[in-house]
């Protein structure tokens, strides 16, 4: 805009200069005729006098209509947000440089402040507790929430956990001792006992399946728990990687696999209220993969792994 404009003044004043030079001729042929040799000199002096004043008046006009619109420009501008920000009057193009840097510097602080502020509040709300925490808590899944449970060392921990257990069969399966002799689904159960917090884990039993019917199926189960359990805070854990020596052989068995079911499960339980995804599997993985040394079949881990995944678990709970 302001070369467009810069440019239609100076055509301007270039304009006006010929037709300044114009009217010197034309006044000088009629000098000429009209009056004598003697005064000739003095008059032609006179209309070029008259003449620079009018190019001197023309340049002073373009430059004071460039300095008025930098003015207008240097008064009106804009922070990286798009908020208008004014001019000091009296400040310097140096000053008006450290202003607008300031602003910036200070909006760059306020979004880092308020990232730190939130990530300090995401981590206060976090907690770690002791084994008491467990006694009123279920953990429901299939082997590998069996093993977890079995070596986490909690004998007070309710664990509703088996082989070939999945998020389909779980509501289904008549696996729970509920008294008498009888036995009833994990479903039944729940709506017999109150649990504080709620554990699943699934993603491995199912990784033949087909995403749709993996994830309405969790969807299935998570309805009916937060139904049964609408106090409980239910925990969905991500399914642990298996090794890199078996995802890279197997065909069902691999990673890429269950990095998919776990995308799938975290966006399932964000349109949850009380329903926690949490990502064991990140936690505890190397570089995407179960570690070297902590499973003999490249999918159920040792003790000691065990161990690593309850002291993450009990160091995430929202209370």
């Amino acid at each position: 805009m302001f070369l467009i404009i810069f440019s239609l003044i100076v055509i301007l004043s270039h304009e006006i200069y010929n037709l300044s030079i114009l009217m010197l001729v034309i006044s000088e042929v009629t000098v000429t005729k009209d009056i004598n040799n003697r005064y000739r000199k003095k008059i032609i002096r006179q209309r070029h006098h008259r003449r620079m004043q009018l190019f001197e008046g023309a340049v002073g006009a373009i430059v004071a209509v460039i300095f008025v619109c930098a003015l207008g420009q240097g008064n009106l501008r804009k922070n990286v947000n798009g908020q208008e920000i004014d001019r000091p009057e009296g400040a310097t193009s140096v000053q008006i440089s450290e202003i607008v840097t300031n602003e910036v510097s200070s909006d760059t602080d306020a979004v880092m402040r308020a990232s730190m502020q939130s990530d300090t509040d995401a981590d206060a709300s976090k907690h770690v507790v002791d084994d008491s925490y467990f006694s009123s808590s279920l953990l429901v899944g299939d082997s590998r929430a069996e093993t977890l449970g079995l070596y986490s060392d909690m004998p007070s921990w309710n664990v509703c956990a088996s082989k070939n257990l999945n998020v389909e069969s779980v509501s289904t399966l008549k696996m729970v001792n509920c008294g008498s002799g009888q036995k009833c689904t994990v479903l039944e159960m729940l709506q017999d006992h109150t649990f504080s917090t709620i554990y699943i884990s699934f993603g491995i039993e199912e990784l033949n399946w087909y995403n749709a019917r993996y994830i309405n199926a969790y969807r299935t189960l998570l309805d009916n728990i937060t139904k049964i359990q609408p106090n409980a805070k239910v925990y969905v854990m991500s399914t642990i990687p298996v090794s890199a020596e078996l995802s890279a052989r197997d065909g069902v068995y691999n990673n890429p696999g269950i990095d998919g079911l776990n995308l799938l499960v975290r966006e399932l339980c964000d349109a949850y209220g009380n329903v926690t995804y949490l990502d064991v599997a990140d936690a505890v993985s190397e570089n995407g993969v179960l570690p070297d040394g902590v499973s003999t079949d490249g999918i159920h881990y040792n003790k000691e792994f065990s161990q690593k995944i309850m002291d993450y678990i009990r160091a995430n709970v929202d209370l």
